[in-house]
This record gives structure tokens, C-alpha cells and sequence, in this order.
């Protein structure tokens, strides 16, 4: 999701975003994703079974894309704005 020239937050953010504010976006969609799997591995390990973890990223990427979702739609109601 964070790769690409495609992806949703690289869209929403280089619209209208300036530089500062969409670096700091992307550094804290990296936090929340590291974040994400470092939850997903305590709790694959609290008693080996790998559905938890699962449930754990799965739950993580669900809100990140909400969160991107959110933020593209943010993006193109200004820019509307601006037009």
C-alpha cells in the first residue's frame, strides 16, 4: 500500500498536501504499520497460533486502507474546493 507512485496515500497526499505535512503522513503510516506487526507478533507468540496474528494485521490493514481511503477522498473534496 505504502509502495508505488499509485498508491492511495501517495495520491492523497501529493495533491495537496505540502512536502512537510506529507512526509509526516507517510512516516506515520509507517509507524502505525510497524506498530501493526509488531502487535501481530505478540500475538502469534503469546501461544503459537498463527490466526492471531492474522487477525491482528488483518484489523491493521483494514483501518490504514480505511485511513487512506479517507484521506484521498479529503484530497479530492479540496481540490474540488480549489477549482
Amino acid at each position: 500500500m505504502l509502495a508505488g507512485d499509485n498508491s492511495i496515500v501517495t495520491i492523497a497526499t501529493n495533491r495537496i498536501m505540502n512536502p512537510q505535512a506529507r512526509t509526516i503522513t507517510l512516516i506515520l503510516f509507517a509507524a502505525m504499520l510497524a506498530w501493526g506487526g509488531y502487535l501481530a507478533i505478540g500475538a502469534y507468540l503469546y501461544n503459537h497460533d498463527p490466526r492471531r496474528g492474522l487477525i491482528v494485521l488483518v484489523s491493521f490493514a483494514l483501518f490504514l486502507g480505511f485511513w487512506g481511503i479517507m484521506l484521498a477522498i479529503r484530497s479530492r473534496k479540496q481540490r474540488r474546493e480549489k477549482e
